[in-house]
């Protein structure tokens, strides 16, 4: 091979590098962090508060990002297709206090009839305003939630997402 050749495929490579490192500096930009946690159950006696618990229809989001997390969909984790339990439209990233509450803290009630169980494992999946997805998974302890952050779902990855989940998909993206 000749000089302007090599050079050339030197200066053709050097740019893709340099592009997918723009690439993935500007996903880093705007990645939602989902972190939960549980609500207690307290109880009144004699005008102290008692706490009864945690209280398994109930938790809160909290977004520590950069970025919204959209379309917020927890279900219980299953190798095959699973229901969704309950969604959020959108968890804004942490923030001072407004009006009712903090902006990014959003309380999630759960359906009475179909509360969270000690022997599950959970997932909330939600995408970042890219169109990728992302996931916290969880299980119920004694003393509260026990999540731990996966981040992103690439088209590698060999955690899929279920039908039920893209169907509510905010961005639509094409691999």
């Amino acid at each position: 091979m000749n000089l302007p050749v090599l050079v050339s495929l030197a200066s053709i490579a050097m740019a893709v590098i340099a592009w997918r490192t723009s690439v993935r500096a500007l996903h880093s930009a705007y990645r939602p962090v989902v972190r939960l946690a549980g609500l207690r159950r307290l109880k009144s006696e004699g005008g102290d508060a008692i706490d009864d618990g945690l209280d398994l229809t109930m938790m809160l989001l909290k977004n520590y990002g950069r970025g919204p997390a959209l379309g917020a969909c927890l279900l219980e984790y299953r190798t095959g297709e699973a229901s969704v339990i309950t969604s959020v439209e959108v968890i804004e990233v942490l923030g001072a206090t407004e009006g009712k509450g903090r902006v990014g803290r959003v309380v999630v009630q759960l359906d009475p009839q179909r509360p969270l169980k000690h022997d599950r494992e959970y997932r909330w999946l939600y995408q970042d305003i890219g169109g990728n997805w992302h996931e916290t998974r969880f299980t119920v302890e004694e003393d509260g939630l026990n999540s731990r952050l996966l981040g992103p779902i690439g088209w590698w990855a060999a955690r899929k997402l279920p039908t039920a989940v893209k169907l509510r998909a905010h961005f639509v993206r094409t691999e």
